[in-house]
């Protein structure tokens, strides 16, 4: 076995441990103490569950009006948070029709 191989194969080891050891602490971190049925959910999966684009789900976030959390490089959204959010009726208030919020997506877009 070649140094390069054997520097890999430890590196893949050590991954592994580290994964073993700390993923399902991290995952423990992301569920609410109070209720284990709450859970993060992804922006596609919250888009779906608000019934609008992943976009405008990062929109929210961005402008605080819903709060999320970054699980890596992932953006998450407690599904309570997101719930008590369209309860309160300020999405459905201020909610765009869907050509202003597909014209809002594309001017984000074309400016990033």
């Amino acid at each position: 076995m070649s140094l390069e191989e054997s520097v890999r194969t430890l590196v893949r080891e050590e991954m592994q441990r580290v994964l073993r050891e700390e993923l399902p602490a991290l995952v423990a971190a992301l569920r609410p103490a109070g209720d284990p049925g709450d859970q993060y959910l992804s922006v596609q999966k919250a888009a779906e569950f608000a019934e609008v684009h992943p976009d405008t789900i990062r929109a929210w976030v961005k402008e605080g009006r819903i709060s999320g959390a970054r699980a890596g490089r992932e953006l998450r959204v407690l599904r309570s948070a997101l719930r008590r959010f369209l309860e309160a009726g300020d999405s459905a208030d201020d909610r765009e029709t869907p050509e202003q919020e597909a014209a809002t997506i594309l001017a984000r877009r074309r400016s990033g």
